[in-house]
């Protein structure tokens, strides 16, 4: 009898394994066909290595990271939780912070629940953070800045420098200024950036303590070196104005490009008009002028640009005006207007209405092969020879016309010192080229990492890498290709690049109010 029951149990046993099994495949080939759902189910088991699969929080990511991609709430929820421990990638608080934000925004409400219990239990500052952010943004619950200030001193009082933070902030905008100088000397106390410049910016306006332009300079400055934006664009005023400072033009200028960099919009907007103007130190530069002003307009700054060059009832006649024009024009492949208006920029004796003409001329003859190209062509190179020790513009644009067109058929290598020059002269479309070339090995050199990366790198500290040239820099900092591996620093880069289309963007608005039509 005993043994029948035995055997009862273990084909009892047998049979309810099978049947899972049998789920667990339905379950893992709806993932594989797409299903959001079973991608996110399949995620939790590799996180739990249940259902017959391996424990892998590599595999849990990615899964969670498919479905995520697809809108399911609780798959963004889980990949805050691998950043927020560290689970199959680095730990990162300020990611995991933002896809938790995410999920409880687009719907998952038992996440912030769970969050909000954490934070009043005082298990978790991390969730307390949490909560408070989501009652002082709305996500997933009303909107209540006094119930978010409640959460953010629970946790502050307990030590979490961003609750001590947020909690200053909240303060100061509530204009308790004296109340938020405390909490954030001891967010900034704990290394907190931000803090830190406020901290400094708060004593050199003497706002909610006493002024001390000495101790206040000092807090600013080191969040400064540590390149938070903001500190390095303040800093950039003082130097300028020699407020709370002795006047430095060259310091002001070079806090000013590396705020620029780092991604203030309002660094790269003034910075541009300095280019634009060939003021401050600045030689003028309509190219790199119109492309800063293209990533200001990315980081807030384009209603900045709208204002001053799209309006019909504030007419404008400067080159630059007429220099952005050509470029809406040449957008749209319209090149007799375009070489027109390159021409009035060619008037005022401005080098680039010179390389802009030929750049014109030779598209021309691209898009309008019935054309007498020849001729076209020929005067557009004798317009690009003519300026090529005035801008880098003219010798990346020949450089590019030295490429062969069939590079497989012929022995024929492009002009690489052209490439060189501008590089050297840090314009960022070469460097960017250039680390493209030595990460593939074409143009007729060999292929050399670590050079790849010192361009790549180059272009990045200037603010200006492009989409395509963060990736193969994302490659080599995640597969130690030229450069020790850092998978941290791979993921900011691609962040941080210059998207795609921003120049396209910022002219939309011009053609629609100078060139008579619709944006495309």
């Amino acid at each position: 009898m005993m043994r029948r029951a035995t055997i009862s149990a273990i084909l009892l046993a047998a049979s309810i394994t099978a049947a899972a099994n049998s789920e667990g495949n339905a379950v893992l080939q709806q993932a594989e066909a797409g299903d959001a759902k079973a991608q996110n189910t399949v995620g939790e088991w590799c996180y739990n290595g249940s259902n017959g699969m391996e424990h892998d929080y590599v595999a849990a990511l990615q899964w969670w990271a498919k479905a995520a991609k697809q809108g399911y709430v609780e798959a963004v929820g889980n990949m805050g939780m691998c950043y927020r421990y560290g689970h199959g990638v680095e730990r990162d608080s300020v990611r995991a912070m933002q896809l938790y934000l995410k999920s409880i925004k687009d719907g998952n409400d038992s996440l912030f629940i769970a969050s909000l219990d954490a934070a009043e239990q005082r298990d978790s500052l991390f969730d307390g953070v949490l909560a408070a952010l989501c009652y002082q943004k709305g996500n997933g619950v009303k909107r209540n800045a006094q119930r978010a200030e409640q959460l953010f001193t629970l946790a502050a009082q307990n030590g979490s420098a961003d609750a001590q933070r947020e909690l200053a902030l909240l303060l100061l905008n509530s204009r308790r200024e004296t109340e938020s100088v405390g909490w954030f000397l001891q967010a900034a106390s704990q290394g907190d950036v931000s803090a830190t410049y406020f901290s400094g910016m708060l004593r050199m306006d003497g706002i909610g303590i006493e002024r001390d332009t000495i101790a206040g300079f000092a807090y600013i400055r080191k969040a400064a070196d540590k390149g938070f934006p903001q500190a390095l664009f303040d800093l950039s005023q003082r130097y300028a104005s020699g407020i709370g400072v002795e006047r430095d033009s060259t310091a002001a200028r070079d806090c000013l490009r590396k705020a620029a960099a780092k991604g203030s919009g309002r660094a790269q907007w003034e910075y541009a008009c300095r280019l634009r103007d060939g003021r401050d130190g600045e030689k003028l530069n309509f190219d790199m002028a119109v492309r800063w002003m293209a990533m200001s307009a990315e980081n807030g700054y384009e209603f900045t640009f709208q204002r001053q060059y799209c309006n019909r009832n504030v007419p404008d006649s400067t080159a630059f005006f007429y220099f952005l024009k050509g470029m809406a024009l040449m957008d749209r492949e319209r090149f007799d207007e375009a070489l027109e208006a390159f021409a009035r920029v060619e008037d005022a004796g401005i080098a680039e209405g010179t390389t802009m003409r030929g750049i014109a001329l030779i598209g021309k003859s691209m898009m309008l092969p019935e054309l007498n190209s020849d001729s076209l062509i020929a005067e557009g190179m004798e317009c690009l020879k003519a300026t090529t020790d005035k801008n880098d513009l003219a010798k990346y644009s020949l450089f590019l016309l030295s490429i062969p067109a069939d590079s497989a058929a012929t022995e024929a290598k492009p002009d690489v010192e052209l490439l060189e020059a501008a590089a050297t002269n840090g314009y960022p479309l070469a460097l960017c080229e250039l680390g493209t070339a030595y990460y593939k090995g074409i143009y007729g050199l060999a292929q050399d990492y670590a050079k790849a990366v010192e361009y790549f790198r180059a272009t990045d500290e200037i603010g200006m890498i492009d989409e395509e040239s963060a990736k193969l820099y994302a490659d080599c900092l995640r597969k130690g290709l030229g450069t020790d591996a850092n998978p941290a620093e791979a993921k900011a880069v691609t962040e941080r690049a210059q998207k795609n289309g921003a120049l396209k963007k910022l002219f939309e608005p011009f053609a629609k109010t100078w060139l008579g039509e619709e944006p495309e």
